[in-house]
């Protein structure tokens, strides 16, 4: 299952996934609010719509198993659906730990806490996934900057894959060929942490 980033289309991220990743059958949808889907967009809808789709996924093709990914703001929904259901590993791209932390640190002067309506704490769902996990974030990333992308690291009690990959921003990452070779490397090592651990 792939979790895009807020610029992502779900067709955008299945082309993207399937050209990285060959052979597994992929699942994206279009988050409440982002056309061709209805509805008001916020954290709180995407994280239960990814609970929800997980759960007819398994009703309807029951899998042998689902591997999640999740690019940029995706990482949140990932991270909470791999805290609340079996998978069978997570593969993070420039996540941050959560919404209001990095607010802080874009908008440091501003009162954040009250100001913030959409929360997600990926570090927090993180600390309770027993699945392995990869993270793979960008050097030059000035919209998650490193400081956030450690704490997800700090946060995952099951990491088995960690690249950074240089000379990277947050939005031009995806067209470097170190990405697509970290992603297929963090595939190989999810699967492998999966079937020894589980």
């Amino acid at each position: 299952m792939g979790f895009g980033g807020n610029a992502w289309s779900a067709n955008d991220l299945a082309i993207h996934l399937h050209e990285i990743f060959a052979d597994p059958d992929i699942v994206v949808f279009h988050y409440r609010g982002y056309a061709p889907s209805t509805g008001t967009c916020s954290a709180r809808a995407i994280l239960e719509d990814a609970l929800a789709i997980h759960d007819e996924v398994v009703a309807q093709l029951a899998p042998d198993q689902i591997l999640v990914v999740g690019l940029s703001v995706g990482a949140g929904p990932a991270a909470h659906l791999a805290r609340s259901r079996p998978i069978a590993g997570l593969i993070l791209v420039t996540p941050f730990d959560t919404l209001e932390a990095l607010a802080r640190e874009h908008y440091p002067r501003l009162p954040v806490g009250l100001l913030l309506r959409h929360h997600m704490d990926l570090a927090g769902d993180l600390a309770a996934v027993p699945a392995p996990v990869a993270v793979i974030s960008a050097a030059e990333d000035t919209v998650v900057p490193p400081l956030r992308t450690d704490a997800v690291r700090r946060s995952a009690p099951t990491l088995v894959a960690d690249r950074v990959i240089a000379n990277a921003g947050h939005n031009y990452i995806y067209n470097r060929i170190e990405y697509r070779r970290a992603m297929q490397d963090a595939m190989s090592l999810v699967e492998a942490g999966a079937q020894t651990d589980y």
